[in-house]
């Protein structure tokens, strides 16, 4: 594993970030368990997602993060019950504040050659809460088993804050987000970061 920050980008590597409806070795889920999330509404939610996981693991993989052995055990018990193939999710025992993977876990860019490597943009809770450093850290927890090349992208000696759900790709050089997602006055990720930057970093790291 290596983690890459001032070296040459992923464009210049020959990575791209693949489209959503790219096919996809696995898909990443963290287990619910911040109750707060869903005030008095939290019963049924790991049931839901158990019921994603049961869908996702007839075609594809899992990667799926739990709090610790007996998180994992417990959730095996409620998979098992809902009728997800088992044998297609691969747990991943790392602690998360909130768990939503798709802002807060890697950013796959992939070769021609097939390799999968992982942009790893800082995470700051949206600029709103401030239990979030353990979800910055999961990227660099769950590929202590992975052994991906990792990119940290940097700007003016700062690591890039970038939420997964914040950017949408087609996988041919287009990338679509908002001003408001990275570039937000109200909830800032990114302190004196200019459009004009942000958009190069982002296409830099995602060829688009």
């Amino acid at each position: 594993m290596k983690t890459l920050s001032q070296s040459k980008t992923p464009h210049a590597l020959g990575f791209r970030m693949p489209a959503e409806w790219e096919r996809h070795e696995a898909t990443w889920l963290g287990w619910p368990h911040e109750v707060t999330d869903w005030p008095g509404k939290f019963a049924p939610i790991p049931w839901a997602f158990a019921e994603i996981v049961r869908h996702l693991s007839k075609v594809e993989r899992v990667y799926l993060l739990v709090e610790d052995r007996e998180a994992e055990s417990r959730v095996r018990t409620i998979l098992k019950k809902s009728g997800a193939n088992l044998d297609a999710v691969d747990f991943f025992r790392v602690p998360t504040d909130r768990g939503w993977m798709r802002d807060s876990g890697p950013i796959c860019v992939r070769d021609e050659a097939g390799e999968v490597a992982y942009n790893h943009f800082v995470f700051n809770g949206w600029a709103k809460y401030a239990n979030h450093k353990r979800d910055a850290v999961a990227v660099t927890k769950v590929n202590q088993k992975l052994k991906r090349r990792v990119w940290q992208p940097i700007h003016n000696g700062r690591r890039v804050v970038l939420e997964g759900g914040s950017i949408d790709v087609n996988g041919r050089g287009t990338l679509l987000t908002t001003e408001e997602c990275l570039l937000s006055k109200v909830q800032e990720r990114n302190i004196r970061v200019s459009p004009k930057r942000i958009t190069r970093k982002s296409s830099a790291n995602t060829s688009a």
